[in-house]
């Protein structure tokens, strides 16, 4: 029998993806949202296909954690020194939270989950998969974009990415445009039926699968009662 291709639940990730954003998003204490972000930086590195990827990711949009935190503190009236540390932690937490889901999830295992589990339409879970599927392959390929913008002296240094984040969005929604359209034809091309499709691998529940949501689900907690 072939493989679950998904290193965790598609089910168990959409959880944990969502609890580790509440909590890093309410949470306003940085020393509390340490923990998460280790938590989930840890899991993060376990699923990924090479720990430099979820490494490469955090480090580039780390500036933009930095300049959001400055700025905050700027315009706080009593200039808060947490924000220095909060913004830069919570914008790390989600992305290795948003890494963990797009790198640890199959697209068409998650797409099966969300209609068999979570009762989501066909049509929705479908579009869903498709649009995980454009993303992990953009996330991918990104790299081309950043070349290229270097090459046009657009981002020079690490907080480029935060000042030429319009740039860099713009090639982003390119080519995730350029990919929706080529998978879609590539569907229809198939004669691709969200009703009647079903993955191939058995979507059972692992040990591993509750040792991630325990984890996740317990720094969550932590981050916001502690």
């Amino acid at each position: 029998m072939i493989r679950r291709r998904s290193a965790v639940h598609p089910t168990v990730s959409l959880l944990g993806l969502l609890a580790v954003a509440s909590a890093a998003t309410l949470e306003r204490d940085p020393v509390h949202l340490v923990p998460l972000a280790v938590v989930v930086t840890v899991a993060a590195f376990a699923v990924a296909r090479s720990p430099a990827l979820v490494a490469n990711w955090c480090l580039r949009l780390l500036p933009m954690g930095l300049g959001l935190g400055a700025f905050a503190y700027l315009g706080s009236p009593d200039r808060d020194l947490s924000l220095l540390a909060l913004l830069p932690l919570r914008v790390w937490t989600l992305t290795s939270s948003a890494l963990l889901f797009a790198y640890g999830t199959d697209s068409w295992e998650l797409a099966w989950s969300l209609s068999s589990h979570l009762r989501f339409p066909r049509w929705m879970s479908t579009a869903i998969a498709v649009s995980h599927s454009v993303v992990v392959r953009t996330l991918d390929s990104l790299d081309e974009v950043v070349l290229a913008l270097r090459s046009k002296g657009l981002l020079t240094h690490p907080l480029s990415y935060f000042t030429g984040a319009g740039h860099l969005m713009r090639g982003v929604l390119q080519g995730l445009a350029e990919r929706a359209e080529r998978l879609s034809t590539a569907l229809e091309a198939r004669g691709f039926d969200p009703h009647a499709w079903r993955p191939l691998t058995p979507l059972s529940v692992r040990s591993t699968d509750f040792l991630v949501l325990t984890a996740l689900a317990a720094a969550s907690l932590f981050a916001l009662l502690a």
